[in-house]
């Protein structure tokens, strides 16, 4: 098992299943989603995405998401900027 990964240029509601099964195979203390490279993200794939941070952190673990500016902008349109990316992170 691993404990980072790579997410998809889009997340969109179709990518769905495939974010679901990509994020059940990610375990450890410590977890890291490079989202560098995501240029759109859905609100029911950032919801899955808060979902699997507030699990994870209820576990004891960590979480943390490099992300891209654009999907830094639409975290924030959809009020969900604070709760998934860390305070005080330049993007």
């Amino acid at each position: 098992m691993k404990s980072s990964l790579i997410l998809a240029e889009k997340l969109l509601s179709s990518g769905i299943p495939n974010l679901i099964s990509v994020l059940q195979e990610i375990e450890g203390p410590s977890i890291h989603l490079d989202a560098r490279e995501v240029r759109a993200i859905g609100a029911r794939a950032a919801e899955i995405l808060l979902r699997f941070k507030q699990n994870t952190e209820s576990a004891g673990g960590t979480f943390k998401i490099d992300a891209s500016a654009e999907l830094a902008q639409d975290l924030q349109v959809l009020a969900m900027k604070e709760a998934l990316l860390e305070k005080g992170a330049e993007i």
